[in-house]
């Protein structure tokens, strides 16, 4: 089974609807920016993992994969803890339509090109803190 729409495309889709979600939950669209919210994070959740390991050579995955879920955790615990300190401090639409703009910013970065290892290349050890660490690929064009 091949997608027609791809795994990045999704991501960013499900994405872009979470942030939706939100600016309409700012607008005062409550229940059906929460349904928005709710379908983009269930898709970013399956889709997330897919994403990662598309992007990334072979030896590379399961390291990516374990700070993305690091990453993920860390937001839901700390999250929690920061809304106390945001609410007091702003008022709820204002909030909502920041995550909303952090969110297209992050997608909008994601966007941007980056540099890939040319086709040629060969994995290079690469020693941290005295232990060899998987294999990486040096850039195309270093800057």
């Amino acid at each position: 089974f091949r997608s027609r729409i791809g795994v990045g495309r999704t991501f960013f889709a499900a994405t872009m609807l979470s942030a939706a979600g939100l600016a309409a939950i700012a607008l005062g669209h409550i229940y059906a920016g929460a349904v928005a919210v709710v379908l983009g994070r269930a898709v970013i959740a399956a889709v997330g993992p897919a994403a990662v390991a598309m992007r990334n050579p072979p030896e590379r995955v399961m390291h990516r994969l374990a700070t993305m879920q690091s990453w993920r955790d860390l937001g839901a615990a700390l999250g929690p803890l920061a809304s106390g300190f945001v609410i007091g401090v702003w008022e709820l639409p204002s909030i909502y339509w920041g995550l909303a703009v952090l969110l297209c910013t992050g997608m909008a970065i994601q966007a941007l090109p980056r540099r890939s290892a040319p086709a040629d290349a060969k994995p290079v050890a690469v020693v941290y803190r005295g232990n060899s660490y998987p294999p990486r690929y040096p850039l195309a064009n270093p800057a």
